[in-house]
């Protein structure tokens, strides 16, 4: 390993672990471009002990322990070697330097580092007059330039059917859109249309998205303020029909302070939004006419500055009941032709190719859950045609 390289753990599941030596890292250089790395013969080690240390004398190498007090041999200049302890570097001048007594020892004390704790003779020493000058953010460089750059599948398939986990038959989530899942592009397309839009993003329709996302809910947790019949219908947003006589369980809407189920929301629609306005993705989630439909109406509405909040948030509403009430029969024939499950088999997907754990997925459909029950609820109570909604069945008279 030249002096002072980049050391980048690559998994494989046949392999095991392999270290790439990527590039000589002198405090100020750069990682390698993309052309760089698709241009260079990289050098792998298959084992750690096989991999070089850097040359003596240099900077401090990042995202491993940081360095400690040690001792460097200073019987040869041609002789790098470096310890933590004492007891170790005389074991090492006897073998190597032929010296037989403790006054005969030739050392220097210095800080050292260590790449592996499992593979003897792995420090090497660190510099005292190195100038830190400027050092680019190691981990930060690997993630946003290297990794992106090996087009290396990430993605282990099972070969078996019982490799494949329980979560996994039953959602049957690797066994959709492989050739997808497998392209690194398509990976990262997938992980960056989850992310946080900006306020001018697609001329601020999304920022509007945003807040009429964050009305609809404020609405449906209020719009039982002052019913009659409160308690029943949250009960019934539970039970259906069958609400049981012996619990005083029933649908709550969630605190104003909550801003995990409000940025759920947001982040379903956005996504849904994106991909209508041309989103490099190759991705659908096979909307029906009429929910295409509801969606440009909501693109129209959130576009117009005349459109006052409430008539959006209704339009909003109209898109979001247009994908809860939903034939279930659809998904007989094809089990992924609800726009919803598409949503959540993206949301799973992770950026490395592979999918969350079912603990992570739990609170997902919890979130999904209360979708339903509160545009439901606004669906059977909201008057869209009036400025406000009715408390009594006589109050729009």
């Amino acid at each position: 390993m030249a002096p002072n390289q980049v050391l980048v753990p690559r998994s494989s599941a046949v392999e095991g672990i392999s270290f790439i030596d990527v590039l000589a890292y002198d405090g100020v250089s750069d990682i390698a471009s993309s052309q760089d790395i698709g241009d260079r013969e990289l050098n792998i080690y298959e084992k750690p002990e096989n991999v070089k240390l850097p040359t003596g004398g240099g900077p401090p190498v990042q995202l491993i322990v940081d360095p400690s007090d040690g001792f460097a041999c200073s019987a040869s200049t041609d002789c790098a070697y470096a310890v933590k302890d004492l007891a170790t570097m005389q074991r090492h001048s006897r073998g190597k330097h032929g010296s037989t007594g403790v006054m005969e020892v030739l050392y220097r004390p210095c800080q050292v580092q260590r790449i592996f704790t499992a593979v003897g003779n792995s420090y090497f020493e660190i510099g005292e007059n190195v100038i830190p000058g400027i050092r680019p953010d190691v981990k930060a460089t690997l993630q946003s330039i290297f990794i992106p750059a090996v087009d290396r599948s990430l993605v282990v398939p099972a070969n078996t059917e019982r490799e494949r986990s329980p979560l996994m038959r039953f959602m049957g989530w690797d066994r959709f859109l492989v050739e997808l899942r497998m392209n690194p592009t398509q990976r990262r397309a997938a992980d960056k249309i989850k992310k946080k839009h900006t306020d001018d993003e697609s001329g601020g329709i999304l920022a509007c998205l945003d807040s009429t996302v964050r009305d609809h809910m404020r609405r449906a947790s209020t719009i039982l303020d002052g019913h009659p019949h409160r308690l029943s219908l949250s009960k019934l947003l539970l039970y259906g029909d069958a609400i049981p006589r012996d619990t005083d369980s029933h649908w709550r809407p969630v605190s104003d302070e909550n801003t995990e189920y409000p940025n759920f929301m947001v982040q379903l629609m956005r996504a849904i939004m994106r991909i209508h306005l041309g989103f490099p993705f190759d991705f659908s989630f096979e909307l029906s006419a009429v929910q295409t439909q509801c969606l440009e109406e909501l693109i129209t509405a959130l576009g117009d500055d005349d459109v006052s909040p409430r008539k959006r948030m209704i339009v909003y509403h109209n898109l979001a009941w247009s994908l809860v009430d939903t034939d279930p029969d659809m998904c007989v024939v094809d089990r992924w032709a609800n726009p919803i499950k598409r949503a959540i088999w993206l949301r799973a997907l992770r950026a490395d190719g592979n999918f969350c754990e079912a603990s992570v997925l739990t609170p997902d459909l919890a979130k999904l859950k209360y979708l339903c029950n509160m545009t439901s609820l606004l669906e059977a109570l909201m008057d869209k045609d009036e400025d406000e909604d009715s408390v009594h069945f006589d109050d729009h008279e």
